[in-house]
């Protein structure tokens, strides 16, 4: 009887329990609320640059391409591809040019006669044998005698091609014996110090380059160097085949290095600079119901009950601006300082709870692509 007593006073106990030994009822439904994790880091604040990557290459723009003057056999040609002339320098001489010889000849004969005819007819005038307008006439037929014998001199010069000025020799169409017919190409040369470095400006940037804007080279011949340099020259309008605006640049301290036409250059265009910009990764950034691009800021910390960092975060709409190597710039919308939500913003809505992951807060270094 005791027993059965005994067992049914454990069941009523344990199905009513007293007094002394009641939980809250808060505590009984309090459950762990489970919070959205989320990584940030802080906004920065730091130059940024837009930026325009384009191809080139070198190309001189002193350029000599001589032409036969006068028909012939090739006689002397004294240069190859390579070579570094100097300015009056004998390149090449033509054959047949006993006629210009005997022109030259002739010409300087005619003019020694003139001129004694003069000394003559001058003595003649100062003794007053004749009048002095037979010594304008005298000075009339030497000016003519002259003229004639710069003629027949042009005319043997045209049988020796000479290189106008210092350069070096890039090509070189003709060789001993080759018959040329007048107006043909014989050679080319071009001047090292007038290297530079062309290239297309594709049509949606043509209005936004201006002379002395700044630009990086790379060239595959220097690799691993980057070089500095500005803009030179914009052509004035735009190619009708290909709907770009050539340009080009000169390096500075381009006398330190050989530049050699036809390197192949890879250029980067700075387009405009900001110095002090509010940069904050692009990942950071999601678009709002409305298609707006938007971020997620924390507003309020506290700690729950686990010891945990937790936070709200506050929705911003955002104006953007320069956008470089992942990282873009906020005009509007953000503070230097500001932690921005960076993973786990995918969900999130205005005035969420979040628990934030305290590895990585501010560990993320924002790269803005300026290079200084």
């Amino acid at each position: 009887m005791k027993k059965k007593l005994l067992v049914a006073s454990f069941i009523l106990s344990a199905t009513f329990p007293f007094p002394g030994c009641k939980k809250p009822a808060e505590e009984l439904s309090a459950k762990p609320k489970n919070l959205p994790s989320v990584r940030v880091t802080p906004a920065q604040e730091g130059p940024i640059a837009k930026t325009l990557n384009l191809t080139g290459s070198v190309t001189a723009t002193k350029i000599a391409k001589m032409g036969s003057p006068a028909e012939g056999p090739i006689l002397l040609c004294q240069v190859r591809e390579g070579d570094t002339v100097t300015a009056g320098q004998l390149l090449l001489a033509i054959g047949r040019n006993k006629t210009a010889d005997a022109m030259v000849q002739a010409a300087q004969d005619a003019l020694a006669r003139e001129q004694e005819e003069w000394k003559r007819i001058t003595k003649l005038v100062e003794s007053g044998a004749i009048a002095a307008e037979e010594l304008e006439t005298a000075n009339l037929r030497v000016s003519r005698a002259k003229a004639e014998l710069a003629k027949a001199m042009e005319s043997l010069e045209d049988y020796q091609i000479k290189a106008p000025w210092n350069g070096v020799v890039s090509k070189v169409f003709v060789k001993d014996g080759y018959y040329v017919a007048p107006r043909e190409s014989l050679l080319e040369m071009y001047d090292p110090a007038s290297t530079v470095i062309e290239f297309a400006i594709p049509e949606a940037q043509a209005a936004m380059v201006h002379m002395g804007m700044p630009v990086e080279v790379e060239l595959d011949a220097y690799p691993a160097q980057s070089f500095q340099g500005k803009l030179t020259k914009i052509y004035p309008e735009l190619s009708p085949q290909t709907r770009t605006r050539t340009a080009e640049a000169a390096l500075f301290y381009q006398d330190r290095i050989t530049l050699l036409p036809g390197m192949f250059a890879r250029i980067r265009l700075i387009l405009e600079t900001v110095e002090k910009a509010v940069l904050i990764p692009d990942k950071a950034i999601v678009s709002n119901a409305k298609n707006e691009p938007t971020a997620f800021v924390l507003i309020q910390e506290k700690t729950d009950p686990s010891g945990l960092p937790k936070t709200k975060v506050e929705a911003r709409k955002l104006t953007l601006g320069i956008e470089k190597n992942r990282t873009v710039q906020v005009i509007e919308g953000i503070k230097p300082g500001e932690r921005v939500v960076v993973e786990g913003n995918e969900k999130l809505k205005n005035g969420t709870d979040v628990n934030v992951i305290p590895t990585q807060i501010s560990s993320e270094k924002i790269d803005s692509g300026d290079k200084k």
